[in-house]
């Protein structure tokens, strides 16, 4: 596929998804589910495209994380939390080995935002998003515009001496942690 799309300057890695269940009864085969998706998925898309950007002489990876992934939640969410700490670890690890190679590798770790995918839920457990929002200096939940500024910056060369940088995006929510 790269070969079909010339030179890759940023990789913007963004797929993922949750499985809810108690810690005690959490079913193994959804355990593998989510980090099949969350962190070996991660883990492949960078391997290749680093290579290529490698390759090419430089680029940028933004793996898109969460808060989840540094600060625990209640409500079945062992399998997701961990995966977004894997997913940071993994950033981290990979910037270490790759700086020399002029790839910077940094991740978003976004609150939960706003998306069609997200807001039935959001609706649907409002009494528990309420609760969140206390902890969220800024009062509100993320939107997709909030992430724009961030991403922008992460893909310019206005962070080509950032890297293995976890960016927070999140009403000030990590302030907390």
């Amino acid at each position: 596929a790269v070969g079909d799309m010339g030179r890759i300057h940023v990789l913007v890695n963004a797929q993922g998804f949750n499985v809810k269940a108690p810690a005690t009864e959490f079913p193994l085969a959804d355990w593998d589910k989510l980090f099949h998706v969350n962190v070996r998925g991660v883990m492949l898309f960078c391997k290749h495209f680093a290579a290529h950007m490698v390759e090419k002489g430089g680029g940028k990876i933004i793996n898109l994380s969460s808060i989840r992934g540094a600060r625990g939640a209640t409500g079945g969410n062992l399998a997701y939390c961990a995966s977004k700490g894997a997913v940071n670890m993994l950033t981290k690890q990979l910037a270490c080995e790759l700086a020399s190679k002029n790839v910077q590798v940094n991740a978003l770790a976004p609150i939960i935002t706003i998306t069609p995918m997200t807001a039935e839920r959001i609706k649907n457990e409002a009494d528990r998003y309420e609760r969140m929002l206390l902890n969220v200096p800024m009062g509100r939940l993320g939107t997709v515009a909030d992430l724009v500024g961030p991403a922008v910056f992460l893909a310019s060369a206005a962070s080509d001496f950032v890297t293995g940088t976890i960016l927070y995006p999140d009403g000030g929510m990590s302030s907390f942690v």
